[in-house]
């Protein structure tokens, strides 16, 4: 039993730490993607040409 205990906890901690990733990618993407894409909106809607 403890063969197969030991089996088990390195898989849950294989899963919480890819969960762990996954999370915090589409986390910084997120952030990455709103800062790059406001400041486009806006000067495609200004209606200025130079």
């Amino acid at each position: 039993m403890k063969g197969i205990s030991g089996i088990i906890a390195t898989i849950l901690l294989v899963l919480i730490a890819i969960a762990l990733v996954g999370v915090a990618y589409v986390f910084f993407s997120g952030m990455i993607g709103g800062r790059t894409a406001k400041p486009i909106s806006i000067a495609d809607s200004d209606g200025n040409t130079v």
